[in-house]
């Protein structure tokens, strides 16, 4: 009986460490996220990412929305239209992208942008992760949105790897 009881003990302390493993591995991805930003470094960033294509998704706010349906509906959006006819992009409730555009767009800004992330939540089992958080991006000094942030992560075999992202996008 002694033995069981050792045995369960040792197994669910190693559980612990691993649990403990994982999540320190995870916040680490959230802490090159950020850094990467800062220090327009794509090739740190895209290592994050798995390999192929990952699912980056932006949602609007419904206000921000509305108010960009208003502006192309308004005599500057319909005088753009015309102008630049086929080029015109309607607005959409959502924006597709992808890591490596981010990136690069980061990359090509001449002001400062960094991404400062709070209240990070993580679920893991060890095989498959999601990392929740709140944001605020700042171009240079201003804020030009913030949102809730999710991230769905795998267990690579050689680290943990972002798949997919899905973003709020606020600009109030």
């Amino acid at each position: 009986m002694n033995k069981f009881i050792l045995f369960t003990v040792i197994l669910l302390m190693s559980k612990s460490v691993f649990a403990s493993s994982d999540e320190q591995a995870l916040r680490e991805i959230v802490k090159s996220f950020e850094t990467s930003i800062i220090n327009k470094n794509k090739s740190k960033f895209m290592k994050l990412f798995v390999d192929g294509t990952v699912s980056w998704i932006g949602v609007y706010t419904k206000t921000d929305y509305e108010n960009e349906l208003k502006w192309a509906n308004s005599k500057e959006g319909i005088e753009l239209k015309l102008k630049i006819g086929d080029k015109f992009r309607e607005p959409a409730k959502y924006r597709h992208s992808t890591p490596e555009i981010f990136i690069d767009s980061i990359i090509d800004n001449t002001k400062q942008p960094r991404e400062e992330i709070s209240n990070v939540k993580i679920i893991s089992d060890g095989e498959v992760a999601t990392i929740h958080f709140d944001y605020i991006f700042y171009d240079g000094d201003k804020i030009n949105n913030s949102g809730k942030e999710n991230w769905q992560l795998i267990n690579s075999g050689n680290g943990w790897k972002i798949n997919a992202v899905n973003f709020s996008i606020s600009r109030g």
